[in-house]
């Protein structure tokens, strides 16, 4: 996927994400354990600002302070962690950036954020009862991020083993 289309996606889902949130904040997600809108919204601004740095920074290890609880202030500060995000990863895919797997490039994040804010998107909309299906396209990149970077990773980490087997997977909708 170009890294054009892939912040554009990224820009539309912040930005459907964030529509999620003008009304109760304290509405539960069913996909999410026990977290609320807000602590969704919260996970996903902070790790928006946990990426921001791993490119701007180039470590891994930056600590968001808490999001803030007066509704409006907590608003403008999932705002600003989207444009930090959006900001950060508005220059070149193939420039270096501190990444928890390879490729250790500013694309690696800007498809890793385009996908967790489509699932979190998907994920606030249905707690909402409006849930939009997903792009296939984006989509598409979300199966091809598990066989590419999730599962290697886990094999790496101990957690899994190679397959035994190849899988071939054949994409009807796109």
């Amino acid at each position: 996927m170009h890294p054009e289309s892939l912040l554009q996606h990224l820009s539309n889902e912040l930005d459907a994400f964030r529509a999620c949130l003008d009304g109760d904040l304290s509405m539960p997600v069913e996909h999410c354990g026990d977290w609320t809108l807000c602590d969704l919204a919260e996970h996903l601004g902070s790790s928006n600002l946990w990426a921001a740095a791993a490119v701007t920074e180039q470590h891994g290890k930056h600590e968001p302070t808490s999001a803030p609880r007066d509704p409006d202030e907590f608003l403008r500060w999932f705002e600003g962690s989207s444009g930090t995000l959006l900001k950060a990863l508005d220059t070149d895919p193939s420039a270096s950036a501190w990444t928890f797997h390879p490729p250790h490039t500013v694309g690696f994040w800007q498809r890793r954020r385009a996908l967790e804010t489509l699932v979190h998107r998907w994920d606030a909309e249905n707690a909402l009862g409006r849930s939009r299906p997903l792009d296939p396209v984006l989509a598409g990149e979300g199966v091809a991020e598990v066989f590419d970077t999730m599962a290697p990773r886990q094999i790496a980490r101990g957690r899994a083993r190679h397959p035994q087997n190849a899988l071939r997977l054949h994409a009807t909708d796109t």
